[in-house]
């Protein structure tokens, strides 16, 4: 996988010109199942064929590789995307603050220890054996900062293991606020950008699966799942999906993604992604590169209901939610319960659930 590189801790001292940081005073910043692994296919929705992917090249250092012993599933070709509904709001989770993300960044309390407290809520050695090592406090818990920024006085929340930068900070009201998740530049970032759209996508699905839905969320769940109506038994067992395919995208968070991968050998006419049983997922250059956000978020969410509900794929869907034959030329029959362990269909809810 791609590295990015450390913020250098910057200097915490005034600066020599005015308007800019000064440790006495109040800073403000305002500018504004499958059996074995399913792979998602590049190629074209009709007559999608088995392929032989091979031992794919990683970008970069991952430690994510697939296992020789087990075959992965393949999915959809990437030159078709998914064709998740547009929305015109900006997606959750695109550059906005988790903050139960946020969590995984902090420190024990007794780190600030020899630390004095300055007036604008950084945490300052006392000493300068201590050197530039800077903390504040967000919601009672203790975070690392470093990459001062003298032009607009912000901080950056370090990632306590690696020392790069996990979110940016911006003083509001005499606090510091969490106002914005960075992300590594390039195919590593908008992977992991997919994982937070993807996981933002099953939270917001979970949460509306028991609302009422829209005239447009009730035409496509119908579509989905082949149902004229739903019972609450019907919504119970598609919220156990997303709950299983939930809990392993968040504990792929916050274990760093390292089972995420880009990989070389997926081109255009090659599958989107690849989903392995032992939980690696490598990610196609090409839909990194061409995909939109949506249909990004929804990939990783269809990745995912591979490793962890353990769906497999009977079928694809085009973009008007009609049924294509997947991977391997198969087009199983449209039951509730084929529906329920098909990838696309419970992605695609989560996309559709989470705009209602």
């Amino acid at each position: 996988m791609q590295a990015i590189s450390a913020i250098p801790a910057t200097p915490y001292a005034p600066p020599s010109y005015p308007g800019t940081y000064s440790p006495g005073s109040q800073t403000s910043n305002r500018p504004p199942n499958g059996s074995g692994p399913q792979v998602t296919s590049n190629d074209g929705p009709v007559g999608f064929r088995q392929r032989t992917a091979g031992t794919p090249t990683m970008v970069g250092g991952g430690n994510a590789r697939p296992s020789s012993a087990v075959a992965p599933i393949y999915n959809r070709p990437v030159y078709v995307p998914l064709g998740a509904p547009y929305s015109p709001l900006v997606p959750r989770g695109e550059d906005s603050v988790d903050r139960s993300d946020l969590l995984n960044y902090r420190v024990p309390n007794s780190k600030l220890s020899g630390f004095n407290l300055d007036p604008n809520g950084i945490y300052v050695p006392s000493h300068a054996g201590k050197g530039k090592t800077y903390f504040t406090k967000i919601d009672g818990n203790t975070y690392k900062v470093g990459g001062f920024d003298r032009s607009n006085r912000s901080w950056r929340v370090l990632d306590p293991k690696t020392d790069r930068p996990a979110f940016n900070l911006e003083s509001e009201g005499g606090k510091w606020t969490p106002t914005s998740k960075i992300y590594p530049p390039g195919l590593k970032g908008r992977m992991l950008r997919a994982l937070d759209g993807g996981i933002n996508n099953v939270r917001q699905a979970k949460a509306q699966l028991s609302n009422r839905w829209t005239s447009t969320t009730s035409h496509a769940m119908r579509k989905l799942f082949n149902k004229s109506s739903f019972t609450q038994q019907d919504k119970a067992r598609i919220a156990a999906g997303f709950d299983r395919t939930l809990k392993t995208m968040e504990k792929n968070r916050r274990e760093g993604a390292w089972n995420l991968s880009v990989s070389n050998n997926l081109g255009p006419f090659g599958p989107s992604a690849v989903a392995y049983p032992n939980g690696n997922i490598q990610f196609s250059q090409h839909a990194l590169r061409n995909w939109r956000n949506t249909d990004l978020n929804e990939l990783s969410v269809h990745e995912h209901t591979h490793t962890g509900a353990g769906t497999t794929d009977h079928w694809y869907l085009n973009s008007n939610l009609g049924r294509q034959p997947n991977w391997g030329g198969n087009l199983s029959p449209f039951t509730f319960n084929n529906a329920l362990n098909n990838a696309d269909t419970m992605a695609r809810a989560t996309s559709y659930l989470a705009i209602n």
